[in-house]
């Protein structure tokens, strides 16, 4: 990511960069089990803006193994980028 820091966030403990365009989510609650449901959105650049006509992504990703607090997000606009802007939402039950 261009930063790894959250501007608001509910349950967030922290965001790790792992790669370019790669990045681990940390809550700070748990949630009861892995069957949460996330979506998100990435401007696709790495300054303000955004990219025309393109599919931008975020998706949960499965390389690493998901657990009730760790999940692992990827910003993926045809290549890896650290966009400036990525959000996400997290839908699941807290334990």
């Amino acid at each position: 990511m261009a930063g790894t820091t959250a501007r608001d966030s509910l349950n967030l403990s922290s965001l790790t960069d792992t790669a370019t365009g790669k990045f681990n989510v940390t809550m700070a609650s748990a949630f009861t089990d892995t069957n949460y449901t996330a979506t998100g959105y990435s401007n696709g650049l790495a300054s303000a803006g955004f990219v025309g006509n393109q599919s931008h992504g975020i998706a949960v990703e499965n390389r690493i193994s998901r657990t009730t607090t760790v999940y692992a997000f990827d910003s993926y606009i045809g290549s890896y980028v650290d966009s400036i802007e990525n959000r996400v939402l997290v839908l699941g039950d807290l334990a």
